[in-house]
């Protein structure tokens, strides 16, 4: 399986809940530039899975604009604490290979190290960072971190 864990662009710092922060005009920008990196990259996709917060939700609309075939799945388990053995689990879970899934720090980096190395702590992944993980065994630790892009321009690390 190969997914691609995208953080939300930037948001705003206050709402009267963290799950309605809203993406700033940047935010949008920089999540509409994943979508497009990624659609360059020429990837496709099983599956748009998606944390239920606002700036996730908005995230994914701007990424859609490169996907109009992808449909969003809200996903409850990809909030910001979510356990990444969870996760993990779930997609494996799914037999999808290629899923695109849209949440928040910490659970990105920690999904990330999960993935590919026995680690409490993964990849630095600013707003709008995305990473390619590939796990052809379908067994924690055993994935490769294939690449690593932060916004705004998304150059290969």
């Amino acid at each position: 399986m190969e997914i691609v864990i995208l953080r939300h662009g930037q948001a705003e710092g206050y709402a009267t809940a963290d799950a309605q922060r809203k993406l700033t005009a940047k935010g949008e920008a920089d999540a509409l530039r994943a979508g497009q990196c990624l659609a360059e990259l020429d990837f496709s996709f099983d599956a748009l899975w998606v944390s239920p917060y606002l700036r996730t939700q908005q995230t994914a609309q701007q990424v859609l604009k490169s996907f109009s075939d992808l449909q969003p799945s809200t996903q409850e388990l990809l909030t910001p604490e979510s356990n990444p053995k969870q996760v993990f689990e779930f997609i494996h879970r799914s037999g999808l290979q290629r899923v695109l899934l849209i949440s928040h720090q910490p659970l990105v980096s920690d999904l990330v190290a999960y993935m590919t190395e026995p680690s409490d702590y993964g990849p630095a992944m600013a707003p709008a960072s995305m990473a390619c993980v590939e796990n052809k065994h379908g067994l924690p630790g055993c994935g490769e971190l294939r690449w690593l892009r932060h916004a705004p321009e998304f150059s290969r690390e």
